[in-house]
């Protein structure tokens, strides 16, 4: 089976191939999506948003797990653009290019990047499902304000948005992704529940700050570098489970 699908072929073109899960899924791997914002309303960040991407990628080096860190980053502005195609974390190059201009494609660009990943992963063998951990972090300070536009600017009727990206979501969840909200001086969690995407503590609300958006960054550097320390946890439990449960047929 040669699966691949084509992702913004005019802002990066990322060619994403089953063959390229298939190779991460051949070790326990973590693949790490970035979706952050590069509106205009970001731009008193400067550089810093670029920055903290990058303190991410240094974090990947020596995770807590040891898993094999992999990763891929998106950006959203009035269009979306492909910042790093998926990489080892070996191998990945700082950002250099980052520039806050234009309006706000969030919903559409999460909803694409979602629906590319899950059409290649739903074709991969239970195994290699099991050996490949993704979490998918969406950075922003603001409310969409493009996805119900067409090409013209012309408001769509009936809105697709943001009920199409929930059930994207909702299939994404349900092949055990963890999905990260990180709401720059807005409510995360509204934000997360606009997108369908969970509002506990996968929701995190910063400081419309520089401190704030290093901090959003750090907190998703944290929870991926340690989900093989959670899977262990979980998977323990359930050996003490299926033990007890022995014991007592017994």
């Amino acid at each position: 089976m040669n699966t691949s699908v084509i992702l913004y072929p005019r802002n990066g073109n990322l060619a994403l191939h089953r063959q390229d899960l298939i190779d991460m899924a051949d070790q326990n791997a973590t693949l790490s999506i970035i979706l952050f914002d590069r509106s205009s309303s970001m731009h008193r960040y400067g550089s810093i948003p670029q920055d903290a991407v990058n303190a991410h990628f240094i974090s990947l080096l020596d995770p807590p797990d040891q898993r094999t860190q992999f990763c891929a980053v998106f950006s959203f502005a009035s269009t979306p653009r492909v910042e790093l195609p998926i990489t080892i974390a070996q191998d990945i190059k700082p950002l250099t290019s980052y520039r806050a201009e234009g309006n706000t494609l969030q919903w559409k660009t999460v909803d694409e990047c979602l629906k590319a990943f899950l059409h290649i992963y739903q074709t991969l063998p239970p195994e290699k499902q099991a050996k490949l951990a993704i979490a998918i972090a969406v950075f922003s300070d603001g409310q969409d304000n493009m996805s119900n536009y067409d090409k013209f600017n012309r408001p769509i009727y009936p809105a697709p948005y943001p009920a199409k990206l929930q059930e994207t979501s909702r299939q994404a969840l349900a092949q055990k992704w963890e999905l990260f909200s990180y709401g720059i001086g807005i409510d995360a969690k509204q934000m997360a529940r606009e997108m369908g995407f969970p509002d506990d503590f996968h929701a995190v609300t910063v400081e419309a700050t520089i401190e704030g958006v290093k901090k959003a960054t750090a907190d998703f550097s944290h929870s991926t570098t340690i989900i093989g320390l959670k899977l262990a946890n979980i998977e323990a439990i359930d050996a003490d489970k299926k033990k007890a449960s022995t014991m007592i047929i017994t």
